[in-house]
């Protein structure tokens, strides 16, 4: 992460898996630089210690049991965000894997969660937040006619 000063603070950050794994080391990492954290999982109580966590350290935090595999999940994740914290600055959607598995012997099941978690979780994420971030100007983010 370069080393910019004070630029993550006050910044809002949305973090799916943030119960455990790179979700965890993420928020932790974000909180460490003064960044409101969203911390998201499916497993509520592991969101809620990441979120603990990143309050000893100084910052201010959230936790919410989120399935991303679920868009009304995703929009309530952003909203909670937004509600909180009045921003939603960064996603952090890191992979999860379901299982391991030989590729030959991964069947419809385990590709379809995958698919549901990896993929489908990114796009409800960004498109959940990405409206707010254009209405308030956020400058990474393209201009609203260029989405259309």
């Amino acid at each position: 992460m370069p080393r910019t000063p004070d630029y993550f603070a006050d910044k809002t950050i949305v973090i799916t898996g943030a119960g455990s794994g790179i979700g965890r080391a993420t928020a932790l990492i974000f909180g460490r630089e003064g960044t409101n954290v969203l911390c998201a999982d499916i497993d509520g109580d592991a969101a809620r210690d990441t979120a603990e966590q990143v309050i000893a350290a100084g910052a201010r935090a959230l936790a919410t049991t989120t399935d991303v595999s679920e868009r009304a999940a995703v929009q309530a994740m952003v909203a909670a965000a937004m509600a909180s914290f009045g921003a939603v600055d960064f996603c952090s959607i890191p992979p999860v894997p379901r299982s391991r598995a030989r590729f030959l012997d991964i069947d419809d099941d385990l590709w379809k969660r995958s698919y549901d978690l990896n993929v489908n979780g990114v796009f409800y994420a960004m498109q959940a937040a990405l409206p707010h971030m254009l209405e308030l100007g956020h400058p990474s983010t393209p201009r609203r006619r260029d989405m259309q």
